[in-house]
């Protein structure tokens, strides 16, 4: 498995909200696919989802489910850690 990781050895995440974390996460694996020379249409249906799907995820317009996170970082060969997991209610306080 490929890290994907920024250039920077720097956790750069640590700091950010976590819809920001997301924005890095998805520029991330768009660099992944294009450093492999793939476009978004080659790698769509091995995620399982549409060219367009994958367009909006890397526009930043959308986010992906957690499963079609998890599998377009696979199918690109990159390694997903999750750094914490804040408990939140079902009211959307944290617990």
């Amino acid at each position: 498995m490929t890290r994907c990781e920024p250039a920077s050895t720097q956790n750069v995440t640590d700091a950010m909200s976590p819809g920001r974390q997301r924005l890095v996460a998805m520029m991330m694996l768009r660099r992944a696919r294009e450093q492999r020379r793939q476009t978004t249409g080659d790698i769509a249906p091995l995620i399982g989802v549409s060219r367009q799907a994958v367009d909006s995820w890397e526009a930043g317009l959308c986010s992906p489910t957690f499963d079609n996170l998890l599998r377009w970082a696979y199918v690109l060969g990159c390694e997903v850690r999750i750094a914490s997991v804040t408990p939140v209610s079902l009211d959307g306080r944290r617990t």
